[in-house]
């Protein structure tokens, strides 16, 4: 969580108007799309969404855009809908683009709206305040908050077959990842609480891939490790264990891949796994004092999409082809 409020204030303060640079990053990172953005994801073929702020009032909303990664052209979303207010900026599209999901306040409480693609007119999916715990205002203005911060939503995204939309229910104390059914509003708990971040489906409706933190044995510090957990049987596979933090996960189309993201010493490099042979190999190449981060395989598995900061054109989206091996 603190790293995407660290992220977020970056953006805020680097917001400058400029156009993609070709062939300039490919060496560390890959081909920039657009820049001065955040939250770089995949929003269906040859599209990504992202959040930007104008670039002619600095002080105004953080908007939701769409990019055309061909011809680099965009468009605002939702004008006027401000995620800078939201308690973590999220959304999330389907695979196949025709729609996505965003937090929204409803009667006081953060809710998951669901947009048609090309609609500002959004429909509530979620039912989230019968989860939220009731708490004394006493202990609300003790502790410095509201009652819609009794609940929020940290993160969000699809299933391959849009079926299931997997989203990360915080509140105070405790937060953990549950699934939702768009059609019927069915909801249920998929990780145990505190356990849970960064959360993905595989190619199926039923396993998810999510981030963990490990206290060492030896004490110091904490690590961070990806799971795979299947829905159904609660059975999970601890994908990568190394001392190292490895964090945000995503399983390619095809099963076959994992991309993460591992940090050492004052950067981020992003890298692939290959599942069946455990074997990983660095995908990204960024040096000292840039960042590689949360990686987003395309919808057909041959690129993968992904945030940069630190370097010239920040923050900024790249791209960069996978090839297999």
């Amino acid at each position: 969580m603190l790293r995407l409020q660290t992220l977020f204030l970056i953006t805020c303060l680097l917001i400058v108007a400029s156009q993609p640079v070709s062939g300039q990053y490919e060496k560390e990172a890959g081909k920039l799309l657009f820049e001065n953005i955040m939250y770089p994801v995949p929003a269906g073929p040859g599209k990504v969404a992202y959040l930007r702020a104008d670039p002619k009032n600095y002080e105004g909303p953080i908007e939701l855009y769409l990019g055309d990664a061909n011809t680099h052209t965009e468009k605002r979303v939702l004008p006027g809908v401000d995620f800078s207010k939201m308690p973590v900026p999220v959304f999330s599209w389907s695979l196949d683009g025709s729609e996505f999901v965003i937090p929204q306040l409803s009667d006081g409480s953060w809710e998951i709206f669901r947009y048609k693609s090309g609609s500002r007119t959004g429909e509530k999916i979620s039912n989230l305040l019968k989860y939220r715990e009731t708490t004394l205002k006493e202990l609300l203005t003790q502790q410095g908050l509201t009652e819609d911060m009794l609940l929020t939503v940290g993160q969000l995204a699809y299933s391959p077959s849009g079926k299931r939309i997997l989203f990360r229910m915080c509140r105070p104390g405790k937060s953990s990842l549950w699934w939702i059914d768009p059609l019927t509003g069915n909801t249920r708990q998929a990780t145990e609480d505190k356990i849970g971040y960064y959360g993905s489906f595989g190619p199926d409706d039923d396993h998810i891939c999510y981030t963990i933190s490990r206290l060492n044995p030896g004490g110091g510090s904490a690590t961070e490790d990806i799971v795979l957990r299947s829905l159904k049987t609660a059975e999970t596979d601890t994908l990568t264990n190394s001392p190292a933090m490895e964090f945000s996960g995503v399983i390619s189309p095809d099963g076959k891949y994992l991309a993460y993201v591992i940090t050492t010493t004052s950067v981020n490099n992003i890298w692939v796994m290959n599942l069946a042979t455990k074997q990983s190999r660095q995908f990204t190449f960024a040096t000292a004092g840039k960042n590689c981060t949360t990686p987003n395989w395309t919808p057909d598995g041959k690129q993968i999409v992904f945030f940069g900061v630190g370097f010239a054109a920040q923050p900024s989206v790249f791209v960069k082809d996978f090839l297999p091996f």
